[in-house]
């Protein structure tokens, strides 16, 4: 009775939601739907097409509702763990060369992992349509990056 409300409480304090074995029906479909609608990173390990147990990761796979996961490497990389060389990362980005309002951007993401652009827009008190163009020339420029699940950090 308390599953569906505890999995959208799991899916909405989460950053990445992995999803390792699921059936085609199940609790964890459920859970990274809910995760894919809040626009975190879903990932799903893929499995043998015959196993009954791989048959909804790999359907989140095969619908992109996840991402393919190939190895821990790729999921500290994509959240951005790293935090010594998230920081170096940062050091390096000349930020007198960017506007006020990139530069506001760039402050806010230095500060967290990844956000999503919502978050940035509610951190920041601007709307998200005049927002959309200081993200897409910041990763023009190379200072930031988009992450599965609409989220933005450093670059």
């Amino acid at each position: 009775m308390n599953f569906p409300s505890r999995n959208r409480i799991i899916a909405g304090l989460s950053d990445a939601l992995l999803v390792m074995e699921a059936r085609s029906k199940g609790g964890a479909l459920v859970t990274a739907g809910i995760a894919f609608d809040y626009d975190r990173s879903v990932y799903a390990l893929p499995g043998r097409l015959t196993d009954i147990s791989s048959q909804g990761t790999n359907s989140l796979i095969a619908s992109q509702k996840a991402q393919l996961l190939l190895g821990a490497e790729q999921l500290m990389r994509d959240m951005n763990w790293d935090h010594e060389e998230r920081k170096y990362r940062v050091h390096q980005i000349r930020i007198e060369l960017f506007s006020v309002e990139e530069q506001e951007i760039i402050r806010l993401l230095s500060d967290h992992s990844s956000m999503g652009l919502d978050q940035i827009s509610d951190q920041l008190g601007r709307p998200v349509p005049a927002l959309s163009g200081l993200i897409l020339q910041l990763e023009l420029r190379g200072a930031i990056r988009q992450m599965p699940g609409n989220r933005y950090a450093i670059n």
